[in-house]
């Protein structure tokens, strides 16, 4: 790698063999103080502090002050990202942290002349959350996959506990949290993913269609319980299996024991 500064010494720290002592170098610049380190990268003293003027060199300004950990007023748009004290590994964390704002690379980070030139190579991100309105109870096909699993029933039907194709698990709470909170957590997963509402009925005796509801309570079971054990659990989560029906609802429950 190329040096991108040079820093002038007076002497060179040597160990007990004569050899340059990275480790004294390391911890000398480690410990360095924030107006010896912008002396020695001050590479133009001639250089204009230039201040944003555009919303991307803005955005770019503050990102690079919380991932470099210096005062805003330091970082200097004229000036390169290496020149402001970033590397390659700041440089990843910077397009990480700007990704919501501003799309900036690793790449433009470290190869740009400037700041400024990174912000001209930078778009900034525009609002990317899809906006769509939903046809609640208007009949769609189901996907491929759901289909396949419709298939594989032939002319079983989906009531039939043997052909049920559910998915369970358990959570663990690590700290105390109201039954309101959960249940209102529980009734917004609900109402933000739609599929969590489907349901399924014949069209025909070969074809399947789905409706999507709109978000209610009656959408969802939420329980609270109190088992003596753990060994209760399997027949009351045997019994909640049983009552998901894709063809009348509900698909999705959740309890609290």
């Amino acid at each position: 790698m190329i040096p991108t500064i040079w820093i002038v010494l007076k002497g060179i720290p040597l160990d007990s063999s004569g050899k340059t002592s990275r480790r004294q170098l390391d911890y000398w610049i480690s410990r360095m103080d924030p107006q010896t380190y912008n002396l020695v990268t001050d590479i133009d003293r001639n250089a204009v502090l230039r201040h944003p003027v555009t919303e991307a060199e803005r955005l770019l300004k503050h990102a690079c002050s919380v991932v470099l950990n210096v005062s805003a007023s330091d970082i200097n748009l004229a000036r390169s990202f290496v020149a402001n004290g970033g590397d390659s590994i700041s440089a990843m964390r910077l397009s990480a942290q700007c990704s919501a704002d501003i799309n900036v690379t690793v790449a433009n980070l470290l190869k740009s002349k400037s700041l400024v030139e990174v912000a001209l190579k930078s778009p900034v991100a525009t609002d990317s959350a899809a906006t769509f309105s939903e046809d609640f109870n208007a009949p769609f096909a189901p996907s491929s996959m759901q289909q396949w699993f419709f298939n594989q029933l032939g002319q079983h039907s989906i009531d039939e506990s043997g052909y049920r194709c559910n998915q369970s698990f358990y959570l663990r709470m690590n700290k105390a949290v109201s039954v309101g909170t959960i249940r209102a957590t529980i009734a917004k997963i609900v109402e933000t993913h739609s599929m969590l509402r489907a349901c399924f009925y014949k069209e025909t005796d070969s074809k399947r269609m789905q409706i999507i509801p709109q978000p209610s309570a009656s959408n969802h079971r939420f329980e609270t319980s109190m088992l003596e054990s753990y060994a209760d659990l399997a027949p009351f989560a045997a019994l909640r299996q049983q009552q998901l029906l894709v063809n009348r609802g509900l698909v999705f429950s959740a309890d609290l024991y």
